[in-house]
Order: structure tokens, then C-alpha cells, then sequence
């Protein structure tokens, strides 16, 4: 309901006002009645009407006056002029001043008051939808700027108008004036091992958020936003140029510089794809998909890499009869119980093989042929799942969590050797008589244990270390001593082959009294120095 203010210094004709219509018809109310314009000046403030219907010629403070003096409070105040006066000049002024509305006392009838309080409700609708839009967009405008990320994807998913894109950027002062853009898409490597850190999930993180937004501030190249997962997209702008040599340039410069700090701050590293150009900061999914896609090459490539949009990814035909070929000699490998050999089968699977054959669904397929091995391999010998992943199913889902070729080959490398310790634990155990099964299981859990002695065997299962010499080598064909230097010998052929470790580190490990003697001794068993057996399994791969 609009409220109605009537002013008039006569009283017959504040009350015709009153009763010249039936108001009650209508959405005004008259809600008071002044006899001047001073008066209803004093009252305004008090009352705010929406409509004011005023007579001219008033003492004090006229009809004109105080439309002129409410204008200045309220711009958007709706007058209706009522006057006995026809003289031009009065509704010539009052047009000026933006009051339309003009009616001549003597001469109103019930249908012209109507008529104008319908179109000034329209008016006043129409005023009360875009204040109620004004302060929605202020209100939007308000949030967006404590919340930019907001807004950015805004402009990056949204599909918005040219001018409300511009209106935007130029509203939040966004750094998106330029003529050539491209987007990053950040990625913090490894994401999913940190965030088990409770430290770096709750403070470190944020840490990190805020210092790549003040990189990217610093550089003064665009606007960014973190979205989550350890991913970070910016729309970075380029200098001006038609040249893609320079193109890659800055773009390997910028990213490379971002790269670099962040590293230097949380010592962690980063990979950033890097889309093709566009010339409007706004409506470029497409290029996020394209930077997104791209970021998927980190499994082939690795981690703490910039990958352009023009790299080159070369295609190679290759048949499956060459992956059945490896899958066979991997399965050979753990029927053999030969860690060496599954691992050798495994780098090339994933390193000489795939090298040049980028493909996601080959990628895929090598997976998914490994873990049907897995199952397969787990049937043949009886081996739980539980005995290798502590749950009753073969968690494929940790497969996603693997950010390169690398780590999905230590994953199933990882599995295939538990296979084999477990199938040779099996196989022991039926061979050999209890006591005996029980001394190897000992001696394989107990190789970095220096103290490890036919004492100490003996008086861990019960038995008198005389008979436990004379069983072990009836069954076995080595003393106690012998054997457990082979094993000893077999375990540092699995850290040589499997870590970084130097020979010195796992001399010591494993309870050798020198480097020199566990060389000695390597070479005694095996043939060959351990130096010459890394360099020769790395020279054949």
C-alpha cells in the first residue's frame, strides 16, 4: 500500500480530495494532510509518502518550493500538481523540475484522479523492482568482492553477457585488462599423500593458497583462485604478440617462476598445464577443459613439470601381443618367486613400452590386465586379499590416487612381491618339517637383526641348537649360517634393486661388520661385486 501526502492551505479542498473518490479502491492511502509547504517539509521525513499532491500557491514555502527542496532529500519522489492556476508558466517549471503530472482543481473529475494514481502506481512498481534489483546487484557486488574466486568462476563457466563480464572485472578491479590470455591449471604433486598430515591440511595449505595468489599478484599477470584437491587456476595475461616462440617463453617463464617460489617457501613441487591462448578473459571453459586435459599427461611425464598445450605427444602403433608377451613374463617372474625379474618386466611395461604410446585407454588397459593377474595369481597359490591389502577386496581405487607411470609400477610392484614372500612362506611350510619351516620364517623376519645367531633361532622355537643344526641341514642342505647369508644376500639384492640406498647403508642394515667384507661376501655367493650387480641391471633395462 502507497502512502499519500496532501498539501493544501484550503480545507475545502484537502477534504474533496478526500472524498472525490473511494480510496479504498485503490493501493493509496492518505495517511496526512499539511496546510503549506513548510509544513509538509518539517513532516516528510516522519511520513515518507510515496505520492505528494500539492497545491502552488501556498504562504510560507509554495507548491514549487517544495517540490524543488524534497528533490533534494529525494530525487525519485513521485508530485501530483493540483492548482486553480492554468498559467503556463507554473506547469512549465514544474516540468522542468520532472513533475508531469498536472491537474487543474476546478476542472478534476473522479476519472482523471484514477487515472493518474494508476499510472503513478505502474511508476512506483516499476521504482520498487529495480531498488529491490539495485540492492540485489550491490549485495552481489559485495559478496563477489570478498569472495573472488566466486567470481572468477563466474567469468570462467558462466554463461554471462559481454558487458556484465566487463562490468565485473571492472566493478572487483580485477587484473584482466589485456588483449591475450591463457590459463593455468596449478596442481600442488602428491596432494593426497600430504593432506595426512594434519599440520599441513589445517595450516600449511592455507599458507600455501595465499602465497600462490600473492605470486601471481606480484608478477602482475592476472587474477587466480584455488578450487580444491591441491588445484589452482589462473587466468594469466600475456604480452601482446603473434610470435608463439615468445608465447612459450613467457609462458614457461611465468609458470616456471611460480614453480620456483612456491618451492622454495613449502619445499613442495608443482605441475603447471598451460592452455592455448584466447583474447577475452570470460566464457573460457573450453580452456579449462583443455589445461585439465592436458594436466592428466603428468601420469606419463611425471611430477614438477610445465606442460605447454603445443607439447608434442608422440603416437606409436602398438599391438596388444606385445603387452601379453610382458603380462606372461611377469607371471613367470613370480612363479620363479624372482623379484629381480618382475621388476625388470615392470619398468619396461611401464617405461620402455608405454614411452612414446600416450594413450589413457592403454594406460588403462595395462592396468587393468596387471590387477586380473593379481587375481588370478591370488588364486592359484590361495593367497587372501587380506594377506596383502588388509581388507577383503583388491582396493583398485588407490590406482587413482597415482600421479605417474612410476608409481603406479612401485604399486604393483609392491603387490606382486608380497605374492611371491607369501606363496615361498607357503611353499617352505609344506616342505620342511615345523621346526625347521619355523627357523626360515624366523631368519626372513629377522635379517636386520645383527644378533640374529643359531642361538638365538634355536631359543625363539624351543629346541636345542644342536638338533636344530642337524635337522636344518638335512632338510635344507645348509648350516644355519650359510643360510642366513644367502638370505642376507637376497634381501640387499631387493634394497639395491628396489631403493637409493648406498652399499655402505645396507651393509650396515642388514648386519655386515664393513662394506668391504659385505662386498666380499656378495661376490662369494652371488659371483659378482654388488656395485657390478646394480650396474648391470640397470645397463639391460
Amino acid at each position: 500500500m502507497y502512502k499519500v501526502m496532501i498539501v493544501d492551505d484550503e480545507i475545502p479542498a484537502r477534504e474533496i480530495l478526500s472524498y472525490i473518490i473511494n480510496w479504498q479502491e485503490t493501493d493509496f492511502r492518505i495517511v496526512y494532510s499539511a496546510s503549506n509547504g513548510k509544513e509538509a517539509l518539517d513532516k516528510y521525513a516522519d511520513i515518507k509518502p510515496d505520492l505528494i499532491i500539492t497545491d502552488i500557491q501556498m504562504p510560507i514555502i509554495d507548491g514549487l518550493d517544495l517540490i524543488e527542496e524534497i528533490q533534494k532529500i529525494n530525487k525519485s519522489q513521485k508530485f501530483l500538481i493540483l492548482s486553480c492556476y492554468e498559467d503556463f508558466t507554473y506547469a512549465q517549471r514544474a516540468m522542468k523540475m520532472g513533475v508531469t503530472d498536472y491537474l487543474i482543481k476546478d476542472l478534476i473529475t473522479p476519472n482523471d484522479l484514477y487515472g493518474i494514481l494508476a499510472k503513478t502506481k505502474t511508476d512506483l512498481d516499476n521504482m520498487t523492482i529495480k531498488k529491490s534489483e539495485i540492492r540485489k546487484e550491490h549485495k552481489l557486488l559485495n559478496f563477489l568482492k570478498e569472495n573472488k574466486d566466486i567470481a572468477l568462476r563466474k567469468l570462467i563457466f558462466n554463461d554471462i553477457s559481454e558487458d556484465d563480464c566487463y562490468n565485473l572485472i571492472e566493478n572487483l578491479n580485477l587484473n584482466l585488462n589485456g588483449k591475450l590470455f591463457v590459463l593455468f591449471l596449478i596442481q600442488i604433486d602428491n596432494f593426497f599423500k600430504y593432506i595426512e598430515d594434519e599440520e599441513f591440511y589445517t595450516k600449511t595449505l592455507n599458507e600455501i593458497i595465499k602465497n600462490v595468489s600473492e605470486i601471481i599478484e606480484e608478477l602482475n599477470i592476472g587474477e587466480c583462485f584455488y578450487s580444491e584437491n591441491g588445484e589452482f587456476t589462473a587466468i594469466v595475461r600475456l604480452t601482446p604478440t603473434i610470435s608463439e616462440a615468445d608465447i612459450i617463453n613467457e609462458c614457461y617463464y611465468l609458470a616456471q617462476e611460480i614453480r620456483k617460489r612456491v618451492s622454495l617457501m613449502h619445499n613442495i613441487s608443482l605441475t603447471i598445464s598451460v592452455s592455448s591462448t584466447f583474447k577475452k578473459p570470460f566464457k573460457i571453459k573450453k580452456y579449462f577443459d583443455e589445461a585439465f586435459k592436458l594436466s592428466k599427461m603428468k601420469v606419463f611425464l611425471g611430477n614438477d613439470t610445465i606442460i605447454l598445450n603445443n607439447t608434442f605427444v608422440k603416437n606409436l602403433d602398438l599391438d596388444t601381443d606385445t603387452l601379453a608377451k610382458r603380462i606372461n613374463a611377469i607371471n613367470i617372474a613370480i612363479e620363479q618367486n624372482n623379484i629381480e625379474n618382475l621388476k625388470s618386466e615392470l619398468t619396461h611395461l611401464y617405461d620402455k613400452d608405454i614411452r612414446g604410446f600416450m594413450q589413457f585407454n592403454y594406460l588403462n588397459y595395462i592396468n587393468s590386465s596387471l590387477l586380473d593377474l593379481v587375481v588370478k595369481t591370488c588364486n592359484r597359490y590361495s593367497i587372501a586379499y587380506e594377506d596383502i591389502f588388509s581388507t577383503s577386496y583388491i582396493p583398485i581405487e588407490i590406482l587413482s590416487t597415482k600421479e605417474t607411470v612410476e608409481e603406479m609400477s612401485e604399486w604393483f610392484l609392491e603387490i606382486f612381491t608380497k605374492i611371491i614372500n607369501i606363496n615361498f612362506n607357503n611353499s617352505f611350510t609344506n616342505k620342511y618339517s615345523k621346526k625347521v619351516a619355523d627357523s626360515i620364517d624366523y631368519i626372513n623376519k629377522n635379517l636386520f637383526n645383527q644378533s640374529l645367531s643359531l642361538t638365538d633361532i634355536a631359543e625363539n622355537i624351543n629346541v636345542h641348537k644342536v638338533y636344530l643344526c642337524r635337522i636344518f641341514k638335512e632338510e635344507t642342505g645348509e648350516n644355519v649360517t650359510q643360510y642366513i647369508l644367502k638370505a642376507r644376500i637376497e634381501k640387499s639384492k631387493e634394497i639395491i634393486l628396489s631403493t637409493n640406498y648406498k652399499l655402505y647403508e645396507i651393509s650396515d642394515k642388514l648386519g655386515f661388520n664393513s662394506p668391504q667384507q659385505f662386498s666380499i661376501l656378495f661376490k662369494k655367493v652371488t659371483g659378482i661385486t654388488p656395485n657390478q650387480f646394480r650396474d648391470s641391471y640397470f645397463k639391460n633395462l
